[in-house]
């Protein structure tokens, strides 16, 4: 019998990795830094869509990849970022001329990029 927590999924972790370890180390993955951090997961087209614009726009970021497969993508430091658990995601701190903010959704993100300007 199903208990309600169908959408529920384990998280994996590796073998050898606590609960507390593993959230260590994502909370220090994901923590904020300076510039643009892009967040992806290669094998997502949308994710793709994003880091190709970066690249053609010649805008620096700092890439961080999500693994989906292990679920990384629904631990609470993530979250903060993008509540949908989704990628991509980007966010944006101290850099000049640009509030500080996080944006997810690809067609979002493309937009986004194109109406600023970057010297950085």
């Amino acid at each position: 019998k199903k208990s309600g927590n169908e959408n529920t999924r384990p998280q994996i972790t590796s073998a050898n990795e606590t609960k507390e370890e593993r959230d260590a180390r994502l909370e220090k993955k994901f923590a904020s830094q300076d510039g643009i951090t892009f967040f992806f997961f290669p094998r997502s087209p949308c994710a793709r869509r994003v880091w190709l614009t970066l690249l053609e726009k010649g805008i620096r970021f700092n890439p961080t990849m999500v693994n989906l497969i292990q679920g990384e993508q629904r631990h609470p430091s993530y979250l903060k970022i993008n509540p949908q658990g989704k990628v991509p995601a980007i966010r944006v701190q101290n850099v000049k001329g640009i509030p500080d903010c996080c944006l997810y959704e690809s067609q979002a993100i493309v937009e986004w990029l194109d109406d600023f300007s970057f010297d950085e």
